[in-house]
């Protein structure tokens, strides 16, 4: 089953603002993507409203171990309490060429009433938000966050960490923007960050 989601937000890919493009990432649970894998994929419309119907395809081959191979590590550890009850942990920090990441777990699948964020500040008082991207509800109960953004340097030295909670919409559909902090920020050292394995 592949799952996927728009992230990023649209932007201009060209200087003269004609052409417009949006990330899109795929989960695939289950799915072992160490060494070569060919990968097809074909879109029929490229809006929900179906004004735009076509045939795009493409095919590649991709090879997911040289950038395992290169994704640092920071255990995190840390858990909060969502308003409802359920307890969330951020399990770790990750981080590769092509993105940073924080992973996340949850002990119920009611943690998706949540929209939940990651603001980190460096020691100069820049900030990089994590973006929730992905939650499975299901038995695995776990998701991540992704950085939108300039990635954080590995060079960063000490990043404070604050979490932050909105409420899903119950009937509007309407995403609220009005996140409140949950528990007390954290340092995490980017100083220690263990190389990446071999």
């Amino acid at each position: 089953r592949v799952l996927a989601g728009g992230g990023g937000g649209l932007k201009y890919l060209d200087e003269e603002q004609t052409i417009v493009g949006i990330e899109m990432c795929y989960n695939c649970e289950n799915v072992d993507l160490v060494g070569e894998t060919a990968i097809d994929i074909s879109f029929r419309q490229l809006d929900i409203w179906e004004n735009i119907k076509g045939k795009w395809d493409f095919s590649f081959t991709a090879d997911a171990s040289a950038l395992m191979k290169d994704t640092r590590h920071i255990a995190l550890n840390r858990t909060f309490t969502l308003p409802n009850g359920v307890t969330v942990t951020l399990d770790e920090f990750t981080s590769n060429d092509l993105e940073q990441r924080i992973n996340f777990s949850a002990d119920d699948k009611d943690a998706s009433r949540y929209d939940m964020k990651v603001i980190a500040r460096d020691e100069s008082g820049k900030e990089y938000p994590f973006y929730m991207n992905y939650f499975g509800g299901g038995s695995t109960r776990k998701g991540y966050m992704r950085l939108l953004g300039d990635m954080l340097p590995e060079a960063a030295g000490q990043v404070e960490m604050t979490f932050y909670v909105v409420a899903m919409p119950e009937q509007s559909g309407k995403m609220s923007n009005d996140f409140q902090q949950l528990g007390e920020s954290f340092l995490v050292d980017f100083g220690q960050m263990p190389e990446a394995a071999e």
